[in-house]
C-alpha cells in the first residue's frame, strides 16, 4: 500500500487471507462519529492525523469480512 493520499478517492489494498492474495478496492470515505462527546473517526486511527492507511487497511478487512462489526473483536 502506497503511503501517499490519493487524489482519486480510491485505494488498492493486497490482502493475505488464509495464505492466498486478495486485492480489494476501497474507497476513501471513512466511517466518522460527529457526535459532540466523540467527534474522531469511528473506528480505529493512527496517532497522525495525515495517516490515513490504519483506516484503509481496516476498511478493506471490513469489505472482505462483511462489516466493520464482522472485525470489531479482532
Amino acid at each position: 500500500m502506497s503511503k501517499r493520499k490519493n487524489k482519486f478517492g480510491c485505494y488498492g489494498v493486497k490482502l493475505f487471507l488464509n495464505g492466498e492474495p486478495q486485492e480489494v478496492v476501497v474507497d476513501d470515505l471513512i466511517p466518522f462519529d460527529d457526535s459532540p462527546e466523540i467527534d474522531h473517526w469511528a473506528f480505529a486511527r493512527a496517532k497522525n492525523d495525515n495517516e490515513v492507511y490504519v483506516m484503509i487497511l481496516e476498511k478493506a478487512m471490513a469489505k472482505v469480512m462483511g462489516s466493520y462489526e464482522a472485525i470489531e473483536s479482532g
